[in-house]
């Protein structure tokens, strides 16, 4: 009997204890939000349906304490003499490494004299690369035995900012080197300032970059990157010293920003999509570059491209897309748009067939350029030539499709005062199929798909290879009707290659001059051909088809 209830009193505890642990276990989770396995809809941990993949809820998220790692309590000096390299890799390591939110900082108000440095990634939880200092480059050029091509590199880093406080600065120190740049001695290979590589979600801003040795930030294979209120600047003989150089890096925003060089402000080359460029101030320097694109018999594409404004003064210059022969691929959705240019010797150039040598083989293929649209530009030309397209026989700026004189875009030619006013611009739609036709007053008029020749034209010989048409613009004429006042040529039953026109100024003539190999006579209906180069100067327009 005794062992009974003592089998019975153990059996009691047992249930007793059962309870107990379902009653706690009904009131109280397990530090995350689950209960019973299950995910509420307000815990901590979240399942994202979209990828199957477990999220944290960001104002769920546990409080991480932020931390600053800075490069003076690894023994940098920053007195702009002692080599301050081995202390900003301790210090970097560190920052890379440290869980939670990190901060890498370069003091303010010291220089820390560098030899070239590689910050590389992936980190833990870096976010932020401050550089309120002056970083300065080693003028030893055996200081760069590891890497001569490259400075500063910061690479495969995600979620970070770059932020100059207004007060950072990098100081290439290019003047000692640029006497034997590359571009004089081609054995000469020197360093690019700043190199961010394979970055992903990456913000710069408030930085100051100058005297590079050559290129002075070189955004390559990065994607998401925002780019704003960043000064650049070099003397504007300094060689090869492009502003922002960008290689395939996708959706790219650059804003707000200040670049004069000794080469391009801002260059964008292969495999570059979607770059949008906002305020920008340019000058000196070369201008704002597609390209060089296809050298070398290379492919390359470049897409969705959109300048809209941006100043540019004192440039060689303007807006340019410059490709080799022999290359193949497309540049294109390309427009620039709400640009001021002051003196500026090249105001708006295409040349399909850019060599930067002696001499180049002439050859046949060349890189497709599509859908270009140059709208309300405005300024003035240090040289008579405003408008210059050297286009492809084989491949035809396809790109020109849409340009024309008229009082969207305009270009005064003669910088400083000189000269007077031309104006070139594009139509809205890529598919006008309008052509050209004089009256006997000698204006311009707007007339059907088809070219017939004016009655009191006089007869011209069927197979002349020129034609010269010259008209006045009276003062009657009012502005609203400059954008019918143009004229074009298309392919019958194809897309139209070249849409242009003439618009000057009252009282001023013009002349527009083409010299084609027509395939029909100067009497049929219609005359048709493909772009392969145009000029705007001053007074006149001309334009080649083959």
């Amino acid at each position: 009997m005794a062992r009974c209830f003592g089998s019975l009193a153990v059996f009691l505890c047992v249930l007793l204890m059962l309870a107990c642990c379902q009653a706690l276990s009904s009131n109280v989770d397990d530090g995350y939000g689950h209960e019973d396995g299950s995910f509420e809809s307000d815990s901590l941990i979240k399942l994202n349906n979209d990828d199957d993949v477990l999220t944290l809820k960001s104002s769920d998220r546990p409080t991480t304490e932020s931390s600053t790692v800075s490069v003076s309590n690894f023994g940098a000096k920053g007195d702009g003499k002692t080599d301050d390299t081995q202390a900003f890799k301790k210090a970097w390591k560190k920052a890379c490494s440290t869980n939670g939110v990190t901060t890498f900082l370069i003091p303010k108000g010291k220089t820390y004299l560098l030899k070239s440095i590689r910050f590389r990634g992936p980190c833990k939880s870096l976010r932020s690369f401050q550089i309120l200092g002056t970083l300065s480059a080693s003028t030893k050029r055996s200081d760069y035995s590891n890497d001569k091509n490259h400075w500063l590199i910061l690479e495969d880093v995600n979620n970070l900012s770059i932020d100059g406080g207004s007060a950072g600065i990098v100081d290439g120190n290019g003047n000692i080197w640029w006497q034997n740049s590359c571009k004089i001695d081609k054995s000469k290979v020197y360093s690019i300032a700043l190199t961010l590589y394979n970055l992903k979600n990456l913000n710069v801003k408030n930085l100051r970059v100058r005297n590079a040795q050559q290129i002075q930030i070189s955004i390559e294979k990065c994607n998401n990157v925002g780019v704003k209120n960043v000064k650049i600047t070099a003397p504007g003989d300094s060689p090869n010293t492009d502003g922002i150089h960008i290689v395939a890096t996708k959706n790219i925003r650059i804003s707000n920003s200040d670049i004069g060089t000794g080469d391009d402000c801002i260059s964008i080359e292969d495999g570059s999509q979607n770059v949008q460029i906002n305020d920008l101030t340019c000058g000196p320097g070369h201008g704002i570059s597609i390209g060089s694109l296809g050298d070398d018999n290379s492919k390359a594409y470049v897409s969705g491209i959109d300048v809209d404004g941006a100043t540019l003064s004192e440039t060689d210059n303007g807006v340019r897309i410059k490709t080799y022969q022999g290359g193949s691929g497309t540049a294109k959705n390309i427009k620039f748009q709400n640009i001021r240019m002051d003196n500026v010797k090249n105001p708006i150039i295409i040349d399909q067939n850019y060599c930067d040598k002696d001499k180049c083989e002439q050859q046949e293929s060349a890189v497709q350029v599509n859908n270009v649209v140059y709208q309300n530009i405005k300024g003035t030309s240090a040289t008579d030539v405003a408008i210059m397209f050297n286009c492809s026989v084989k491949y035809p700026c396809q790109a020109a499709v849409g340009l024309l004189c008229s009082s969207t875009i305009s270009v005064v030619a003669g910088g400083g005062g000189r000269g007077a006013a031309a104006t070139v611009g594009t139509p809205a739609s890529m598919q006008l199929r309008h052509v050209l036709s004089t009256q006997p007053s000698m204006s311009w008029s707007r007339l059907s798909d088809k070219w017939r020749p004016p009655q009191s034209r006089a007869k011209m010989p069927a197979k002349t290879d020129k034609m010269v048409m010259t008209a006045k613009i009276t003062t009657s004429v009012s502005i609203e009707r400059w954008s019918e006042l143009w004229h074009g040529w298309s392919r019958e039953g194809g897309s139209m290659y070249m849409v242009l026109g003439v618009v000057v100024v009252p009282s001023w003539s013009s002349s527009l001059a083409v010299t084609p190999n027509m395939r029909k006579s100067l009497e049929s209906e219609s005359l048709s051909g493909v772009l392969v180069g145009a000029k705007v100067t001053r007074n006149k327009c001309n334009v080649w088809l083959n």
